[in-house]
């Protein structure tokens, strides 16, 4: 995709991220670098969401890792339905793919990882879904989830990983 807003997120990242994310930048005008002080992964993906001007949005968190055409895919899909939230199978290296499911259970099957779909913005901020600016940090993609899977009306499970 080239019509793409890239947000990057720095922390207080003592390993020199900030600076290889801004020569990005500097080559890139896609890429907006945002510094700010570490408050927690709920209130910095709060920020990030906030910062977001495109029609959808989309998360990569440090260690995923997306195909190529992942959010060309997931677009085209919701421009041609209309939908809310395209959510895609993921796969773990360590573990096996999401099983096959009954599409009227699907939501009680999905994983609840974010990063393996793409979220109308529009969508998130007519219906006030953010993260938790909780200390813990392992309910977030959970809880995130829980409050799109419980407010969309339209959603589209795609199976690009066969």
């Amino acid at each position: 995709m080239r019509d793409i807003q890239i947000i990057c997120v720095c922390g207080d990242s003592p390993d020199g991220s900030q600076n290889i994310l801004q020569e990005y930048a500097d080559r890139d005008s896609r890429i907006q670098v945002i510094d700010k002080p570490n408050e927690g992964y709920g209130k910095t993906m709060n920020h990030a969401i906030e910062s977001a001007s495109g029609e959808y949005i989309g998360i990569v968190e440090p260690g995923d890792w997306i195909t190529q055409d992942f959010y060309e895919t997931l677009y085209s899909i919701a421009k041609k339905h209309d939908i809310e939230v395209v959510k895609s199978r993921s796969i773990r290296f360590d573990d096996k793919p999401m099983p096959e499911c009954d599409t009227e259970r699907a939501v009680f099957y999905v994983q609840p990882s974010i990063w393996s779909a793409i979220y109308k913005r529009e969508f998130l901020n007519a219906n006030g879904i953010r993260f938790l600016e909780t200390p813990d940090e392992f309910s977030r993609d959970t809880s995130f989830n829980t409050n799109v899977w419980a407010k969309a009306n339209r959603v589209y499970f795609e199976t690009m990983y066969k």
